[in-house]
């Protein structure tokens, strides 16, 4: 197949994997926090977006990380196996700073997975048992790491060559981090949790500090995970898969 610059090339294995890439992106962006924000409109039940979203969109993830495997399409898999890994890792330590915010700072309204499995087991108005509160830590666990793959894939590793990459890394996923925060915080979860109203038992400078400390100690986490795990950078694979040929253009003059 003709590239689509002159000096470059590329292989009908390398565009499979891309088109992969990006449904793995998809599936895991649209199977995760997005569709509790969805709920909290009260246009669809949570449950609802969870079996007819979410399942087949965890499904489509695995399914593809075995023909990744099969094909072996080395980046797709590590960057599914390795961002994911590090997403459920750096939840743990989000998990520390809103626990420790909730349970001591009173900075939140309320657990947050709990609320989650209430609603996938609409038990609202019954309240928590085992099975929601297991099923709503499940689903903030595969939150974080569908947010682990999107990040690994689009991102991945630094370069060797890049000094400070560890700083540079960590640097990227805070900012990551506090973008996830902010989407969090601007939708439409908070307000149907009655933060910042008349009512609220919870002040928003409170919470949003929690919410973006929080989140901000998640992408630190993760991208340095990221990073350990060696999962190549989406500009270095593109540039090699394209077939690209040294001299056609500025960029080769930085390899060693």
């Amino acid at each position: 197949m003709a590239g689509l610059r002159s000096g470059a090339t590329v292989s009908y294995g390398a565009v499979g994997e891309l088109l992969a890439t990006g449904l793995v992106l998809l599936a895991a962006g649209v199977s995760g926090a997005p569709l509790f924000a969805l709920s909290a409109t009260g246009r669809w039940q949570f449950r609802t977006l969870l079996i007819h979203v979410g399942a087949p969109a965890v499904g489509v993830v695995l399914v593809l990380l075995v023909l990744a495997a099969l094909m072996r399409w080395r980046r797709l898999v590590r960057g599914i196996l390795v961002g994911g890994g590090a997403g459920l890792v750096a939840t743990v330590g989000l998990e520390l700073v809103r626990i420790t915010g909730f349970r001591v700072f009173g900075s939140m309204p309320g657990d947050l997975p709990t609320l989650m499995g209430m609603r996938a087991m609409e038990r609202i108005t019954l309240g928590p048992n085992t099975t929601s509160t297991v099923v709503g830590y499940l689903d903030h666990a595969w939150n974080g790491a569908a947010f682990g793959m999107v990040f690994a894939l689009l991102v991945g590793s630094f370069p060797s060559h890049v000094r400070g990459r560890m700083w540079w890394a960590t640097g990227i996923g805070t900012v990551y981090g506090l973008l996830l925060a902010l989407g969090f915080v601007a939708g439409p979860v908070p307000r149907t949790l009655g933060v910042g109203g008349v009512f609220s038992t919870v002040s928003l400078p409170a919470f949003h500090t929690t919410v973006f400390l929080a989140h901000a100690v998640f992408g630190a986490v993760l991208a340095a995970l990221v990073l350990r795990g060696g999962v190549e950078p989406l500009r270095e694979w593109l540039r090699r898969a394209w077939g690209h040929r040294p001299g056609t253009d500025d960029l080769d003059r930085t390899d060693p």
